[in-house]
């Protein structure tokens, strides 16, 4: 049989698909441990519990008329 794969090539494939996987594993890894959340890290209220919000809403400049058309349907139910 002229087609077939010798079981050196095979062994060679099988060890540099689990080496290449884990080097990929080993990059995941890291970059997910070296990212950062926001204020997780040089927060002065870590822990504190308190907080301060403000909230302002402003009418908007311009009104816009809008006019639509459409049908409602109600029907009773019992």
């Amino acid at each position: 049989m002229t087609g077939d794969i010798s079981k050196n090539t095979i062994i060679v494939l099988v060890i540099l698909t689990v080496v290449i996987s884990l080097i990929g594993t080993w990059v995941v890894i890291d970059e997910v441990n070296s990212v950062q959340t926001p204020g997780a890290e040089g927060d002065s209220n870590k822990g504190s519990g308190t907080g301060q919000i403000k909230l302002t809403i402003d009418q908007p400049p311009n009104p816009i008329e809008v006019s639509a058309t459409g049908q409602v349907v109600l029907s009773k139910t019992q």
